[in-house]
């Protein structure tokens, strides 16, 4: 029998839509289920492994003895007492938090999601020797755009981002220190870092640029090597700042190098000594996957410094990044 996991309330709408926010976030490695009745949830735990069971305060005393792998109970106080004789989460609060007091309390048993079905997320790494050449709009729009048809993540790599990605539970340096510590048993922790806006998801950048230099790049590498192993997205969208050091040890793991092509001589100067140096290295294949992006200018792609979506997917800047064949 396939494992899945079951949401118990007495409000089936509420049940309903938390198990379409994990069901769509595929934040579980098994199908989520929602159930108003107990009678129903009894007969479905006669068929299935119910591995985990999430029950509304009301309906818990009828469960309470079921064979579920893991009960969690969804308590409706704002604050959880101590001392509760059953694992609980605050039920009234957002999706996103929901999972995440799942993952935590769970997340150590769960193994990675789809890494058994050999389903890699392709690595896409945007990246310049040039500075303030587009490279993070070219990466926001790009997370934008893919993410209409497809799960991509984002993470970006620089020490000052000034990228308003609001924060809920973690951040890049949590990511990081998941993967440390827990290596290939981080999945789930990871997951918990993960928040969702702007039609993909992403990993907020780190907000002490302090944080990450203690992280080798290695462990970097390691990090979004996991991510892609998960299989919980097909596209991740890594924009390379200044927080790698020697970039290109990034660049040979990833599957395309896109890179906004030089507006200037100097700047083509530049772009040519790092192509040149790859070579020199013996990274052939990884100057060979770069792929050129002529950037088109236009002002109207943001509005007080932060990047206008609702413009981007009819702008011709948007028609520039839809058509990068990655």
């Amino acid at each position: 029998m396939d494992k899945i996991c079951c949401i118990l309330d007495a409000d089936i709408s509420y049940a309903v839509r938390i198990s379409q926010c994990f069901n769509s976030r595929h934040a579980l490695p098994f199908e989520v289920r929602a159930f108003s009745d107990a009678e129903a949830y009894l007969e479905c735990e006669s068929e299935n492994e119910v591995e985990l069971l999430l029950v509304g305060e009301s309906m818990y005393s009828k469960v309470r003895g079921c064979g579920a792998g893991q009960i969690i109970r969804l308590s409706e106080q704002s604050m959880l007492m101590e001392g509760e004789d059953t694992l609980c989460i605050a039920k009234y609060q957002a999706c996103d938090d929901i999972i995440r007091d799942v993952i935590n309390i769970y997340g150590d048993k769960v193994p990675l999601m789809r890494a058994s079905a050999g389903c890699k997320g392709r690595v896409v790494c945007i990246y310049s020797p040039n500075g303030c050449c587009g490279r993070t709009t070219l990466g926001l729009a790009l997370a934008h755009i893919k993410g209409q048809r497809q799960r991509v993540l984002y993470i970006n790599l620089e020490e000052f981002s000034a990228l308003e990605l609001p924060e809920r539970r973690g951040t890049l340096s949590d990511a990081l220190y998941y993967y440390h510590a827990g290596g290939g048993n981080a999945g789930m922790r990871l997951m918990s870092v993960i928040s969702q806006g702007n039609g993909f998801d992403y990993i907020p950048p780190a907000v002490c640029a302090q944080d990450l230099p203690q992280f080798s790049t290695e462990s970097i590498m390691g990090l979004i090597g996991q991510l892609s192993n998960m299989g919980n997205y097909e596209l991740i969208i890594v924009d390379v700042g200044g927080l790698i050091k020697e970039p290109w040890t990034l660049l040979t793991r990833s599957d395309v190098i896109l890179s906004p092509a030089p507006d200037s001589a100097h700047r083509r100067k530049k772009q040519n000594e790092f192509e040149k140096y790859l070579y020199g290295a013996d990274m052939e294949a990884t100057a060979e996957r770069i792929v050129k992006v002529d950037i088109i200018r236009d002002n109207n792609l943001f509005i007080d410094g932060k990047l206008n979506y609702p413009y981007l997917l009819s702008s011709p800047y948007g028609r520039m990044v839809s058509s990068i064949d990655i």
